[in-house]
């Protein structure tokens, strides 16, 4: 479950007093108004409008949608007592927040040349595009993939195998959220990924080789 430890609303950002509350007043009142109004859609119809107001949220109506988006997650506790289907909203919800308003790429310049000619973010992305290139395997570098609605850019892709890659450069608890968000999506849309540790630059050919081997085996 991804809590607010930042002490504001999860929807429209405002200070909520208390790192136990993920709402501030309005829109925790705002919210549940919103959950009173569909109490009686059934899991179905619950997850038909939670998909459609997903797929129709932007920064003109975010705050409004996310009410009703917050809404029905809480409604699949509160009604059906659905843990699991209440932590895969929330993954929806945490990942398209993610996507609309913060991308990190923008404070990461792409000054890293490879041999190959891609310019990549960091110096360990570099290590990983050359091992590829050295190795023949044409590759992409921040390919868009969209699952469900939300748009992600891993950092490199593999067509031959259909296999994107991940390097998890970071350990902060923000971070870390958004690795588990990710990796959960990618799961459940059956999409393949390998994720890249600091520690695995040292010993990519072990990492890289037997998992691509095993991939086209």
């Amino acid at each position: 479950m991804f809590r607010n430890r930042d002490c504001v609303c999860v929807i429209c950002g405002e200070e909520t007093g208390s790192p136990d509350y993920d709402y501030c007043y309005d829109c925790f009142y705002e919210m549940k108004d919103k959950k009173d109004e569909i109490s009686h859609l059934c899991k179905k119809e619950l997850y038909n409008l939670f998909n459609s107001t997903l797929k129709s949220t932007n920064k003109n109506n975010f705050v409004e949608n996310m009410t009703l988006l917050h809404a029905i997650k809480e409604l699949s506790l509160d009604k059906f007592d659905d843990y699991e289907m209440y932590e895969d909203l929330e993954s929806s919800i945490f990942n398209f927040d993610e996507s609309v308003n913060k991308d990190y790429r923008l404070n990461y310049e792409t000054k890293y040349r490879c041999d190959d000619g891609h310019y990549v973010r960091s110096k360990a992305e570099q290590i990983i595009d050359n091992w590829l290139y050295y190795h023949n395997f044409t590759h992409a570098y921040e390919k868009q993939l969209t699952i469900e609605n939300i748009n992600y850019i891993p950092d490199f892709y593999i067509p031959k195998f259909d296999l994107y890659i991940e390097y998890w450069g970071m350990e902060n608890e923000e971070y870390i959220q958004k690795r588990k968000a990710k990796e959960q999506a990618y799961k459940k849309a059956k999409i393949k990924l390998l994720g890249i540790e600091e520690s695995d630059l040292k010993n990519l050919d072990d990492l890289l080789e037997k998992h691509l081997k095993y991939i086209d085996a």
